[in-house]
């Protein structure tokens, strides 16, 4: 999975950006500020012209190049490299950052965006070495610190990570991004109800920030909703899961949240049989845990709903269900007059009626009309990388 990183993309108050900004000077510098207001426009390719012909005017360092030639050299190169970046032109964009670092290495930024284009290709001992540097140049960097916690939780740092997250919030105290970032760290960790209380925080300052975007932060919902489910609050997963659609309605397609609209219909349909939340933990790979007064804790797992009251379980699900024949199977069905309504199956009854491997038509109502004929029992199918 391509890790999300922040790379500058330039924020700086633009001179002379009105609309005769070609007819200015044609110095170096001039070629520079026109960039970022093609890239400001769009116009990747002109920005990338513009900064390539500026960097043919800054003199060399073996011509006679003075200090001041090499720092707009330099943010030249840092600018070009974001141009090329935003261009997908990976490889350019990480030559542009290298050659920037050699003439001025305290740009903190050119050692950031390196470190973010590295890390997308894989290389992630590079880029943490990188985004160290970026630090090193400048503790305060923001976007440095932001996307080394990523980095380090990505690597399985996670004491490393919660460190930068807290460096990141004492410099920018009571804003979204170190929250969330604390989070997803937690819940990276195993660390549920901890994960429960920063994400939680998190859609607190998320709910309060200004934005014209919304989904930019629907992620906190949709990782509370999962760190709820692990704790054992389905219906509060639930709800952080429809505030997850209602702010991007793309989270809607995901399997997740598929399965999210109908925890709470699959608690009541457990209520009527006796069931309740149990209030912990389900194991893993399970939707929720309920027990019945003084009885056990039992597994439930929402299926995917087929045609005819039939559902349809991976592989993966299978095998969790044949070594937990108590488990409960909940399938959600079509909407109804008095909301979603789903039908219960006893995991073991319903492995030993379904045909395998993977779909199980069982009518919602009763038991198949016809049994199916017996047979002996299919061989296993092979383990990825059997022959």
């Amino acid at each position: 999975m391509r890790v999300a990183l922040l790379t500058v993309l330039s924020s700086l108050a633009l001179i002379g950006c009105g609309g005769n900004e070609t007819n200015a000077p044609a110095t170096p510098a001039a070629l520079v500020e026109r960039a970022r207001v093609l890239r400001e426009r769009d116009d990747h390719a002109g920005a990338d012209e513009a900064l390539t012909e500026a960097l043919a005017a800054i003199p060399e360092a073996d011509a006679g190049a003075t200090v001041d030639d090499r720092a707009l050299r330099a943010e030249a190169l840092l600018e070009r490299g974001i141009t090329r970046e935003q261009m997908d032109r990976l490889a350019d964009a990480e030559a542009d950052y290298t050659a920037a670092l050699a003439l001025d290495d305290t740009l903190s930024r050119a050692w950031n965006n390196r470190a973010a284009v590295r890390a997308s290709a894989g290389r992630l001992e590079e880029a943490l070495q990188d985004w160290d540097a970026a630090l090193a140049a400048d503790p305060a960097d923001e976007l440095a610190l932001a996307n080394r916690a990523l980095g380090r939780q990505e690597a399985g740092d996670f004491a490393g990570a919660l460190e930068d997250a807290a460096a990141w919030e004492r410099l920018s105290a009571g804003t979204f991004g170190p929250a969330y970032r604390k989070g997803t760290i937690l819940l990276a960790q195993g660390e549920n109800a901890a994960a429960v209380e920063a994400l939680t925080e998190a859609t607190r300052r998320a709910a309060a920030a200004p934005t014209d975007d919304p989904a930019s932060f629907a992620v906190a919902w949709r990782e509370l909703a999962t760190a709820l489910r692990r704790v054992g609050k389905p219906r509060e997963s639930a709800a952080a899961w429809a505030e997850a659609v209602a702010r991007d309605p793309r989270m809607a397609s995901s399997a997740e949240a598929i399965a999210a609209q109908f925890v709470s219909a699959a608690v009541d349909a457990l209520g009527e049989r006796g069931f309740a939340p149990a209030g912990q933990p389900a194991p893993e790979g399970f939707d929720l845990l309920v027990t019945r007064e003084d009885g056990d804790a039992v597994p439930a797992l929402l299926a995917e709903p087929a045609a005819d009251g039939a559902f349809v379980l991976s592989l993966e699900q299978l095998d969790r269900l044949e070594a937990a024949p108590g488990a409960w199977i909940a399938v959600p069905q079509e909407d109804t007059s008095e909301g979603a309504r789903v039908t219960l199956h006893r995991a073991g009854e319903a492995l030993r009626r379904g045909p395998r491997p993977v779909r199980f038509l069982i009518p919602p109502d009763g038991p198949p009309a016809l049994e199916p004929t017996a047979a002996p029992a299919p061989a296993p199918l092979p383990s990825p990388g059997e022959d």
